[in-house]
């Protein structure tokens, strides 16, 4: 029977020294216990050690996903930035779907990745100031591209007329921040799932564009631009009859 060590930076043997399959179930529970106990401790007081112990991995084990602790929290960053700006990216430069099924699939992708990693998610939107210069460049990098891939499918929306607003970048942070706050109150133990809440994040975000199921004619937009400066002038004779 193997003893148990008694190093402060060693795990109990009740870990795993198994030659671990690099598996992205056992990688995704190592990203998720790392950002919780950073988030709880801060980067700099964590040790690996207690990552590892956290997800029952011996650090020889552990070692075998991430040698380090910066690789550990470029992995983090990379995840929640990196990877969601490449897929939404891929998405919002197809040319083989209409604009509204394009803002469907990147708001469904990009709100549903942060209902299931919602503590990474908040781990590095916490830390993304304290990040290595680097790194911080490309996440600030990686997030404009991610910020363009929603404006250019809103403009592409508003072009063909699709959607009914006036500014495509006021439109696409809207609805980027309506998906980033939902890492802070979503719980999954609540009465709606991840999937579900996802749904409804991408019927909010159809409604804040007023999407339509068939692009209108230029007389139809022609027509709805007059009406809304009609509105606009009406607001503003109002304001001007009450002041004087």
């Amino acid at each position: 029977m193997r003893k148990r060590s008694t190093g402060k930076d060693n795990v109990p043997s009740a870990a795993s020294d198994a030659p671990p399959n690099k598996n992205s179930f056992q990688r995704n529970e190592i990203l998720q216990s790392a950002a919780a106990l950073f988030a709880q401790k801060g980067f700099g007081a964590t040790k690996l050690h207690e990552v590892a112990g956290a997800v029952g991995l011996s650090r020889t084990a552990f070692y075998y996903y991430f040698p380090s602790k910066d690789e550990l929290l470029t992995a983090l960053v990379e995840e929640s930035t990196f990877t969601l700006q490449r897929r939404l990216t891929d998405v919002a430069q197809r040319t083989d779907i209409a604009p509204p099924d394009m803002l469907r699939t990147i708001v469904a992708d990009y709100g549903g990745w942060i209902l299931n990693h919602p503590t990474e998610f908040r781990f590095v939107s916490r830390t993304e100031n304290e990040l290595p210069p680097a790194m911080a460049a490309t996440h600030n990098r990686a997030k404009r591209q991610l910020l363009d891939s929603f404006i250019g499918v809103v403009r592409q929306g508003i072009d063909q007329g699709y959607f009914k607003v006036a500014d495509a970048r006021i439109a696409a942070l809207s609805v980027i921040g309506m998906c980033n706050w939902s890492a802070w109150w979503f719980r999954p133990t609540g009465a709606l799932s991840a999937a579900e809440v996802s749904g409804t994040l991408v019927e909010y975000a159809m409604r804040m564009v007023q999407a339509e199921t068939r692009p209108r004619s230029k007389r139809e937009r022609v027509r709805m631009e007059v009406e809304s400066l009609r509105e606009s002038i009406a607001r503003l004779e109002g304001l001007l009859a009450s002041e004087s």
